[in-house]
C-alpha cells in the first residue's frame, strides 16, 4: 500500500490492520507525522509501515496493490502521470479529499491513462473514487 497524504495515518494503519504486507506512508507536514508515528506505535504495526516524510518524488517507483491518495485536485492533476510508475498490474487506486465540482476534471484524468473509476461515494460535496488500473496496454 502506497498512502499519500498520509496524515494521521489512519487508511493506510487501516490497510494493514486489514492484512495488508507493508504500507508506506507519506506525509509533509511535521504535525501530521508526528501524530503518524504516534499512531503507527499505538496500532503495533510499525514492523509493516514505513513513514516518508515529503512527497511523491521521495518515494522511489515502484509496484504497489493499493494507492490511497488523499490529496488536493491541484496536486493530483500534477502528478496523476508521474504516478503511473507506482501500479502494480491491477492495482487499485483510492482517490479522496476531492471536492465534487472536481468529478469531470478527475474523470479526464483516469481516462486519459486508460483507467476506469469503478466506484464513487459522495457525501457534503465531497468525493470518494476507486479507480481500477488494469494490466492491458491501451492503445
Amino acid at each position: 500500500v502506497l498512502d499519500l497524504g498520509a496524515g494521521s495515518g489512519i487508511l493506510g494503519i487501516l490497510a494493514l490492520k486489514r492484512g495488508a504486507r507493508e504500507a508506506v506512508l507519506v506525509e509533509p507536514d511535521a504535525v501530521a507525522l508526528k501524530a503518524l508515528r504516534h499512531n503507527i506505535a499505538l496500532n503495533q504495526v510499525g514492523d509493516r509501515a514505513r513513514v516518508i516524510a515529503g512527497t511523491l518524488k521521495d518515494v522511489p517507483p515502484a509496484p504497489f496493490d493499493v494507492l490511497l491518495v488523499n490529496i488536493i485536485w491541484e496536486i493530483i492533476a500534477h502528478e496523476w502521470s508521474r504516478l503511473q510508475a507506482y501500479l502494480a498490474p491491477r492495482a487499485v487506486i483510492y482517490v479522496s479529499g476531492l471536492l465534487e465540482e472536481r468529478m469531470n476534471d478527475m474523470m479526464q484524468l483516469v481516462r486519459s491513462t486508460g483507467q476506469r473509476i469503478e466506484q464513487v461515494e459522495r457525501e457534503d460535496g465531497w468525493l470518494m473514487l476507486v479507480v481500477a488500473h488494469d494490466s492491458v496496454e491501451h492503445f
